[in-house]
């Protein structure tokens, strides 16, 4: 090793060299830093001063919302007063149109309510033409000849001749009016109220025969009667609810008037020999009306009454029969 290697190895390691007592401490240490830097290699020296830039991301939505104010911007920009006309005429006829379809719309709402309000009448009117076809129906065919009222529980006189049929509670009535109560037997012949044909004798020794029993059950007539009153009472609800919507809707002061002409083409009806039953005879049987309750009321009582003298007919001595008129208050 010659003398100047061995003095660049001292310099290296810090060691103090020949001259080096003259030399300033600062130069020396940047004599040492631009040896070290010569070592390294140029791209970790490249890198250590020049950093890579970071670019930063835009979102999408950030994206188009620039674009979008750019070209909002140009066209703007662009518009001219004649395009701005256009637009506000264009504007006014859309609105316009949009007018004259809301008024169409309401005009078709209108009619549809009316024609809605045309067809719940007439069914209205159905049902009521139907609840007084059921009730001359029910006149016509199903009325007692004893009370005039429709039939309840129906009961026919036995004999083979007659057949003529009653309210139950009323043929029991008519029956025990003939009793003789001091005695508690039938003196005097018992016809039917109708035909007057002679009934059975009723015997006074027990037990009696079960044909002796001058009532029988007509069935028939009794399903018929109960259906046809069923009917009658679902339409004359019907109608009289229809009716009661049908004024609150018109108003009071039309709903008079209305009420009035109705009430003078009813008193020209009656007059022209019109039953005044089936005109105004609806409401009396609605639920709760007082037809239909009396005709439940007769119908109960008859059911009772002849269910407990049919099943004890055999058996029956005269103070049952005396006790039985008493009830029945004949």
């Amino acid at each position: 090793m010659n003398l100047k290697q061995a003095s660049e190895t001292a310099a290296d390691r810090g060691a103090p060299t020949r001259g080096s007592a003259l030399t300033p401490r600062w130069k020396l240490k940047f004599k040492k830093r631009h040896v070290q830097n010569a070592r390294k290699p140029a791209s970790a020296t490249t890198d250590a001063q020049d950093p890579p830039v970071k670019r930063r991301r835009l979102s999408h939505a950030d994206s188009l919302e620039s674009c979008s104010a750019r070209a909002t911007s140009g066209r703007r920009g662009k518009l001219t007063h004649a395009e701005v006309l256009k637009r506000e005429k264009r504007v006014a006829k859309l609105e316009l149109d949009y007018q004259e379809r809301s008024e169409e719309l309401k005009r078709r709402y209108a009619s549809l309510t009316e024609r809605e309000k045309e067809v719940a009448t007439a069914l209205d009117r159905v049902a009521e033409r139907d609840a007084q076809s059921t009730l001359s129906q029910l006149q016509e065919l199903f009325t007692c000849p004893l009370c005039y009222e429709v039939l309840t529980v129906p009961f026919s006189l036995n004999p083979s001749l007659c057949g003529h049929t009653f309210c139950g509670i009323c043929i029991l009535k008519w029956f025990f009016s003939r009793l003789h109560e001091p005695c508690g037997g039938w003196h005097e012949s018992v016809d039917c109220p109708i035909c007057r044909q002679l009934l059975v004798i009723t015997p006074d020794r027990t037990p009696r025969l079960e044909f002796t029993c001058p009532f029988v059950p007509n069935r028939v007539a009794a399903t018929a009667c109960e259906t046809l009153v069923e009917r009658l009472t679902q339409n004359a609800c019907a109608a009289s609810s229809a009716r009661i919507k049908r004024e609150l809707s018109e108003g009071p002061l039309k709903s008079r008037l209305k009420r009035d002409c109705e009430e003078r083409s009813h008193d020209k009806l009656v007059d022209d020999g019109g039953s005044e039953d089936s005109i105004e005879g609806l409401e009396a049987w609605v639920e709760g009306g007082s037809m239909r309750t009396e005709w439940l009321r007769k119908q109960a009582e008859g059911k009772q009454e002849m269910s407990e003298l049919i099943s004890k007919w055999t058996t029956l001595k005269s103070p049952d029969f005396i006790s039985i008129k008493r009830r029945l208050g004949v």
